[in-house]
């Protein structure tokens, strides 16, 4: 029961007037998001744009207005961006949306697996081991013969809110048993006590009980599945800084977005080049 409020007496506008066919919204996976200004310079200065993208902020919120049409579309088709080390989704919204009923939390993130023994190097093991991540959108393409670096790549439709998948296991042939772990691309803050994006451990807004269930009740999942679960040692952390995926430059913390083409691209973060390098 609530009262039903008609129309105020008629002001002057006080909003910016906002074109929300041109507009999409975004939301970061982080508790300290980067501030308007400095998110306008990289939208003007390291994004290829058909015309400007004016950028509005409210609370958790932050509004692209596209001069062109076309620039929205590419935003809503790309889906995630990286800025300032952040992840970004992007939705398309109206002037009658409330922003808490939007769902921001599956994003498209590129995934690398590492330390696959030769005869695992090939596009359909990759979409098997990472089929329990996310969902595989896309999968790198590989020339005939070895890849040209000894690790593959995806693309997964992936949501933030759950725990980040450190790896898994692979069977050999003589019975044993080797680890191939994933790096996320893009991830560069993740907590390791419940393996989420966006923070730090040392400001998890979870207790150590509550985000041990967590992760106990994300791998449950797999058993359910019918996957069975292994364990390494004991004493060995689940999470460490193997996880992460680029340097933590510039150049990597800040997606080049091309939103003059509709085509997969092979790196997310160097449109036109083909830049590859991992920290050990």
């Amino acid at each position: 029961m609530g009262v039903f409020v008609q129309n105020p007496p008629s002001q002057p506008p006080r909003l910016p007037n906002i074109e929300w066919s041109h507009s999409v919204v975004g939301r970061f996976f982080d508790f300290a998001p980067p501030n308007t200004s400095f998110i306008t310079n990289i939208v003007n200065n390291h994004w290829i744009t058909r015309g400007s993208i004016r950028v509005l902020h409210t609370g958790d919120y932050f509004i692209f207005e596209c001069q062109d049409p076309r620039n929205r579309d590419a935003l809503l088709d790309r889906h995630t961006s990286v800025i300032d080390g952040k992840i970004i989704t992007f939705r398309s919204s109206s002037a009658n949306q409330v922003p808490s009923s939007i769902n921001f939390n599956l994003a498209t993130i590129w995934v690398r697996v590492h330390n696959l023994p030769w005869r695992f190097l090939n596009h359909d093991w990759t979409a098997r081991i990472l089929s329990h991540v996310g969902l595989v959108d896309f999968v790198e393409d590989t020339e005939p013969g070895l890849p040209r670096e000894a690790f593959l790549r995806a693309k997964l439709v992936f949501d933030l809110t759950r725990p980040l998948i450190p790896g898994c296991f692979l069977p050999l042939d003589d019975g044993e048993v080797v680890w191939v772990y994933f790096r996320y691309e893009g991830v560069f803050k993740f907590c390791k006590q419940c393996g989420c994006v966006g923070n730090h451990t040392s400001r998890c807004p979870m207790s150590a009980y509550d985000a041990h269930h967590l992760i106990h009740r994300r791998f449950s999942e797999f058993e359910h599945d019918g996957l069975t679960l292994m364990f390494g040692p004991i004493e060995t952390p689940l999470y460490t800084n193997i996880l992460r995926g680029l340097p933590d430059r510039f150049v990597y913390r800040n997606a080049r977005v091309n939103l003059t083409r509709f085509v997969p691209e092979n790196d997310p973060y160097i449109f036109g080049e083909r830049h590859v390098e991992v920290i050990w």
